[in-house]
């Protein structure tokens, strides 16, 4: 039986590599099984350590322009049909990049100013199968994307299928609002928040939570607010 999850680092700059495994290593259940700075380093490595989950740094080496660069990386592994899941940590403020990046298939999505504590969340949700996206970035790339204090609400092939509920919850979803704070503006808890959630991704046919989101960022409209998170 395998111990540790294990993770393969792929990033320019060496600090971030070296600062990601000294995080990962000392972290219960992961340990780091080899880094890269350049993407025709990244596929060999994964096949030879069997690696479980990419973490993905903001720029690569042998791309001219960075803004794609981690978009390229994803898509080229998809296309090897590499099952490694795949953890970005990017920029923040480039709109088009977060959208891009999820759209091609990333599982997970978290910012570079992102504490080490929201890494290690999401490196053990990305272990158990599921998902991670750091909803605040999300919503605000979909707010830039927009150009709009406020899109109409999200157009989904199936939407009706959803109860008035279900509907709600999925809105605050997109607004990048986390379970509690959903239940807070709705009155329920936050496990009646996960129960609707996975309703909706049955109903609409979603296999977890990172397919709902690509399938969203596709709508021509997403629901998106100012207010405080």
């Amino acid at each position: 039986m395998r111990e540790s999850i294990a993770v393969a680092l792929l990033g320019a700059q060496r600090l971030f590599r070296e600062g990601l495994r000294s995080l990962i290593d000392q972290t219960p259940g992961f340990s780091v099984v080899g880094e890269a700075g350049a993407a025709s380093d990244i596929a060999g490595l994964i096949a030879k350590h069997k690696t479980d989950i990419l973490v993905l740094g903001a720029t690569v080496r042998d791309f001219q322009n960075q803004e794609t660069a981690s978009a390229g990386v994803v898509k080229d592994l998809r296309a090897r049909n590499q099952n490694v899941r795949i953890l970005c940590v990017g920029s923040e403020s480039s709109a088009g990049h977060v959208v891009k990046t999820i759209q091609i298939g990333v599982d997970g999505y978290i910012g570079l100013e992102s504490s080490s504590s929201k890494l290690i969340r999401a490196l053990e949700a990305l272990s158990k199968g599921g998902s991670y996206f750091d909803g605040q970035i999300v919503a605000d790339a979909i707010r830039n994307m927009t150009k709009a204090p406020m899109a109409t609400k999200a157009t989904l092939d199936g939407k009706e299928k959803l109860s008035p509920r279900e509907r709600d919850v999925l809105d605050l979803f997109m607004e990048g609002l986390n379970n509690k704070r959903i239940g807070n503006r709705l009155f329920i808890s936050p496990k009646t928040v996960e129960v609707h959630k996975r309703n909706i991704k049955e109903k609409l046919g979603f296999d977890d939570y990172a397919q709902m989101m690509r399938r969203l960022l596709k709508c021509d409209s997403v629901a998106v607010r100012t207010e405080p998170r």
